[in-house]
């Protein structure tokens, strides 16, 4: 083979290669973090952030990880991308776990929460997580605001109960993997176990409860 041709075959060669070897590159996707800022509190909180205990204060940005924890008479109030306030009541815990505004997820091995939410964008969703049920907020007018207390029963088995004080909401529930509405001034029940959950009228005391959730800040 004349010289010429073989360095043009190898420079096909290469070409060939380099192009392979590029469209096998693998561009993992990337996703934004969100916004979760605390912007009031009261009484005594804390995050726990790389193992390291730090306390609460305001404009304190939380990252997806971290753990804020509520003491007895405390409260924390945060707000998610502009678009979902959560006040964590007292002697709670809530794990951020996904800060994004298309996937908002908090976490909680126990406590009460009141939430108040602007209308979401398409694809956009919030969860927060219990022992015992999954409440998933996907599509929601403006001011939707609900009650979660994720507590234990007379035999420390963990309980949730959610009241939805505005709008419709609905709950997930993992065990059954069915999704349950709730109407408008009505309160779900859910149990560890197979026990079938319970749709009832919310009681007065619940609703004045979930009716405070109108005072959590929802905008940055």
């Amino acid at each position: 083979m004349r010289p010429i041709a073989l360095f043009a075959t190898l420079r096909t060669v290469f070409a060939a290669g380099l192009i392979l070897a590029v469209v096998g590159v693998f561009v993992p996707e990337v996703r934004a973090a969100g916004r979760v800022i605390i912007y009031n509190f009261d009484g005594k909180s804390s995050v726990v952030r790389n193992h390291k205990t730090i306390p609460v204060d305001l404009d304190m940005s939380l990252k997806e990880g971290d753990l804020l924890r509520t003491e007895k008479d405390g409260f924390a109030d945060m707000t998610l991308n502009g678009i979902v306030g959560v006040r964590l009541l007292e002697s709670g815990d809530c794990l951020v776990v996904n800060s994004s505004e298309g996937g908002m997820i908090l976490k909680t091995t126990g406590g009460n929460f009141l939430v108040n939410m602007k209308a979401l964008s398409v694809g956009s969703s919030f969860r927060l997580a219990t022992p015992s049920a999954t409440v998933v907020v996907s599509d929601t007018l403006p001011g939707t605001q609900f009650l979660v207390r994720s507590q234990k029963d007379s035999k420390g088995e963990p309980f949730t109960t959610v009241i939805s004080n505005k709008n419709t909401i609905y709950v997930y529930i993992e065990r059954a993997s069915v999704t349950v509405s709730i109407l408008e001034g009505r309160a779900l029940e859910i149990p560890m176990g197979n026990v079938i959950p319970a749709i009832r009228l919310a009681t007065e005391e619940e609703l004045t409860a979930a009716n405070l959730a109108l005072s959590v800040y929802v905008a940055e």
